[in-house]
């Protein structure tokens, strides 16, 4: 039996275990692109007002 028709099968057979798998990844992977983002925004912040500081 192919590796793709086993995993078909289980996904077929396990259908919201794998719903609930695919939706925590996702939310993981939106977490830590959130987490960037927001760093990025506050170290631009950062920089800014240290930037006004040090006139």
């Amino acid at each position: 039996m192919k590796l793709s028709r086993l995993v078909s099968r289980e996904i077929l057979h396990r259908k919201i275990n794998f719903v609930i798998s695919v939706l925590g990844v996702a939310l993981a992977v939106a977490s830590v692109i959130a987490v960037f983002s927001l760093l990025s925004a506050h170290h631009t912040h950062t920089g800014e007002i240290l930037s006004l500081i040090h006139i």
